[in-house]
C-alpha cells in the first residue's frame, strides 16, 4: 500500500538519521538529500514530499547538477532521483534553468528562490 506524504512526515517528523540539532540555538536542521533549505520541516523535506528537487555541485567540479523526482516516483526509494540536468554554461543560464525547472514547470514553485540561491 502507498502511504501519503502526511503520514510519512508524521513518522519521520520527530527525528530521523538526517536530523541535526544545534545545541546553542536549539534549531533543528536536516541533512537529507533533496532538502534545499536545510531546515527540518515538512515543506523542505526531501523524504516526505512527492516532488523533490536537489541541487549539488557537478561530479567533475564544473557547474551544478539539478536532480528532480517526478510525481508518483516518491515511493521507489529515498534518495533516488528520476532526472538529472548538469548545467555548465554559466550562472545566468543556470539561474534561468533553476527557475524553469522549479517554478516555470509548476514542479515546486515554493522552492524557486531557494533553488536560485543554491545555483548561484
Amino acid at each position: 500500500q502507498i502511504m501519503s506524504a502526511d503520514l510519512v512526515w508524521q513518522i519521520i517528523g520527530r527525528g530521523n538519521s538526517f536530523t541535526v540539532k544545534d545545541r546553542a540555538s536549539g534549531h533543528i536542521f536536516s541533512t537529507e538529500k533533496g532538502n534545499l533549505t536545510g531546515k527540518h520541516s515538512y515543506q523542505a523535506s526531501g523524504l516526505a514530499n512527492e516532488k523533490v528537487v536537489d541541487i549539488q555541485p557537478a561530479a567533475d567540479g564544473k557547474g551544478v547538477e539539478i536532480q528532480t523526482s517526478k510525481k508518483g516516483s516518491f515511493y521507489t526509494s529515498a534518495g533516488k532521483f528520476n532526472s538529472a540536468v548538469t548545467l555548465k554554461r554559466g550562472p545566468r543560464k543556470a539561474i534561468k534553468a533553476a527557475k524553469g525547472i522549479t517554478g516555470g514547470s509548476f514542479f515546486r514553485g515554493d522552492l524557486t528562490s531557494t533553488a536560485v540561491s543554491r545555483v548561484s
